[in-house]
């Protein structure tokens, strides 16, 4: 899969699953998301790119989760 990032030309990493935290309502619900090869932009399986809370993108930067 070709990641969504606008102008990226990287490929997802589907062999590095990253997990999520994607509720906070005491129930601990996870999903595996998996960043592009090239810029981190984090994508679910299904391919679409993950937006956190604040409408903001996520990216896997250095080994850590970060949104911009």
């Amino acid at each position: 899969m070709l990641c969504v990032e606008e102008g990226c030309p990287g490929k997802i990493n589907l062999e590095k699953p990253i997990r999520l935290m994607t509720s906070c309502h005491g129930g601990g619900n996870f999903a595996n998301a998996f960043p592009c090869k090239n810029c981190g932009r984090l994508h679910w399986p299904n391919g679409e790119g993950v937006i956190g809370r604040d409408e903001k993108r996520a990216y896997l930067i250095d080994g850590k989760v970060t949104e911009a």
